[in-house]
């Protein structure tokens, strides 16, 4: 069946109905809650050999040309109940131009007139069925296939599950039931729980990625290089003057102690001259008896060699005389002695 120009059938219709009384135009879907014109009056109401069915293939207002939504048509067999609105006479036309932009935009329908059983008496309705053998009827389908439509259709409408939803509500509001709609709608709660644990099982992903995604190790290596770079100035000295208290430590002398300093002043004197340093013998009183030559001047090289033998010969007559002698230097012979060896060498600089 091709498609239809739906110019000729709104002509059609309203030749049946002569715009003389007023407009009865019935709902079975979401003309329930959604109308395109201002209705006066409303009433429940009963339709034999015709029945409700979510099989019509939706591609602008519920769904795509490649992701096809699903709405509710008008199938012959069964009975369905619905609603029924009346429309001034004098607002009829304007409200079937409405309906046609609405529902007859692709000819989809086939509009026909229904006689409609409500408590206040019968009456002659306009509604839009679904033939069988239109490309856009769905046909029979699984619940697999349903739940797949109610988890991804969508149109310029909303989806399909939102229309389902709504229907069933104004339906329930309207103190009917629809069983086979109510089943549907549970089908798609189970499909808005399986989004919602599929939404949960992404959210635990991501967090799980992301707290896998930071190394443990990064914390320690930045502080480490953090550590080096901002070592305080105290710490650098500290490195620094280390080998300087292990040359201390190993040689027991403190810096700028007169030892120390004593000590500096002949490794200068040793670079200096080439040869160790040695005491003056101007004013040793042991020695005045040294022969002529052997003064200790700079170029004397036995003067290591005598400095020694003076020094083991005075210590050897302190010691004799400690040991009993009866003739005892004076203390002032023997502090000029122990002066005059440790005293520098003329020129030399004083420690």
């Amino acid at each position: 069946m091709g498609p239809r120009d739906p110019q000729p059938l709104l002509e059609r219709v309203i030749a049946d109905w002569g715009g003389r009384d007023d407009l009865w135009l019935f709902g079975y879907g979401s003309l329930i809650w959604r109308q395109e014109f201002d209705a006066v009056e409303h009433r429940p109401a009963l339709v034999h050999g015709w029945h409700r069915a979510l099989k019509l293939w939706s591609r602008a207002h519920r769904g795509t040309a490649h992701n096809p939504g699903l709405v509710f048509g008008l199938l012959s067999g069964g009975s369905c109940r619905g609603v029924v609105f009346r429309v001034p006479a004098a607002a009829g036309l304007e409200a079937l131009g409405r309906l046609w932009l609405r529902e007859m935009a692709d000819s989809i329908y086939d509009p026909r007139w229904l006689d409609c059983r409500t408590a206040g008496g019968p009456v002659r309705a306009l509604a839009f069925t679904l033939s069988r053998r239109s490309p856009h009827y769905a046909g029979e389908l699984s619940d697999d296939h349903y739940r797949h439509v109610f988890r991804s259709a969508s149109g310029n409408f909303g989806t399909s599950l939102d229309y389902a939803r709504l229907t069933l509500q104004e339906l329930q509001r309207h103190a009917i039931h629809d069983r086979a709609l109510a089943r549907l709608v549970r089908l798609a709660e189970r499909v808005e729980q399986e989004r919602a644990a599929e939404a949960m099982a992404a959210d635990d992903a991501d967090a799980v990625g992301g707290v896998l995604s930071r190394s443990p190790a990064a914390p320690a290596r930045s502080a480490r290089v953090s550590m080096s770079v901002t070592m305080p100035t105290s710490s650098i000295a500290s490195s620094v003057t280390r080998p300087a208290a292990r040359r201390r430590r190993s040689t027991g002398a403190a810096p700028n102690s007169p030892a120390s300093r004593r000590r500096s002043s002949r490794q200068a004197a040793e670079k200096a001259t080439g040869w160790p340093r040695r005491p003056s013998w101007t004013g040793c009183t042991a020695c005045a008896a040294r022969p002529a030559g052997a003064s200790g001047s700079a170029g004397d090289g036995d003067g290591p060699r005598k400095a020694r033998a003076t020094r083991r010969s005075v210590a050897g007559s302190t010691s004799g005389r400690s040991a009993g002698s009866t003739s005892q230097p004076a203390a002032s012979d023997v502090a000029r002695t122990a002066a005059a060896i440790e005293s520098p060498m003329p020129g030399w600089p004083a420690s």
